[in-house]
């Protein structure tokens, strides 16, 4: 029987942490699920740390990019639905069955989105009514890397993430979903801890200018300027 699930996860040297993650995986309460990783050509002993594990599928990509290896794993991907995971990541051991049970009883959802802990808090998402999506994927999604269970065939109706952007080429695509589709649902249960230690939570400035070159492409473009001054000044205002 062909599972329903995929995990996917890309890396590049992350030998100090994808053992927990890898860990996190191999301790659900079910292993009727996919494990799909893409490397981008590691030399820290991150493929031996992979291979040491049972029912994953390695997919070596030397120079690939984090939204390119991506795109190689969901193309690989042979489950109707995927969930995508840092290598630093954390998933709890309920996180699988929980995801499961919800597709079964939703029947055919297009996404679910989960809350998860972030840097200690506990990150809830919200439905994508149309003052949120102006406000921005942000304000709709607790994060795109285990807090987001995507049906894998949206890509084939509006393409793969866009390797134009460095960051947040996964908001351009929530973007694209949110206006296509009203097949989302929200779930309370908190899934996994995400890692806020990731490029796009590094560098706020990048993050914010590309939300912004984003959002105009299918928003005002005043009502996002506005928006981006205020997360500027909010930002320079915590001494930032």
């Amino acid at each position: 029987m062909v599972n329903k699930l995929s995990v996917i996860i890309t890396t590049l040297n992350a030998g100090k942490f994808i053992r927990s993650l890898l860990n996190s995986l191999k301790n659900q309460d079910t292993q009727t699920f996919d494990i799909i990783i893409v490397d981008g050509g590691s030399v820290d002993g991150t493929v031996d740390i992979i291979n040491s594990y049972k029912l994953v599928n390695l997919l070596v990509q030397p120079g690939v990019s984090i939204y390119g290896g991506l795109n190689i794993a969901i193309e690989a991907c042979k489950t109707p639905y995927y969930l995508i995971c840092g290598a630093d990541d954390f998933i709890y051991s309920h996180a699988i069955n929980t995801v499961l049970a919800d597709i079964e009883r939703i029947g055919d959802p297009g996404i679910v989105l989960y809350s998860v802990k972030k840097g200690g808090l506990i990150v809830k998402p919200n439905y994508p009514s149309k003052f949120r999506r102006i406000l921005g994927w942000q304000s709709i999604i607790s994060s795109h890397s285990v807090g987001s269970v995507i049906k894998t065939n949206l890509h084939n109706k509006l393409g793969m993430y866009s390797e134009r952007y460095k960051i947040l080429a996964d908001g351009y695509f929530f973007s694209e979903v949110f206006s296509y589709t009203k097949s989302v649902y929200i779930s309370e249960n908190v899934i996994g801890e995400f890692s806020i230690q990731g490029i796009s939570n590094k560098n706020f400035y990048e993050n914010i200018f590309t939300m912004f070159l984003i959002q105009i492409k299918s928003h005002a473009f005043f009502p996002q300027l506005i928006l981006l001054v205020f997360r500027l000044v909010k930002y320079r205002s915590k001494g930032m």
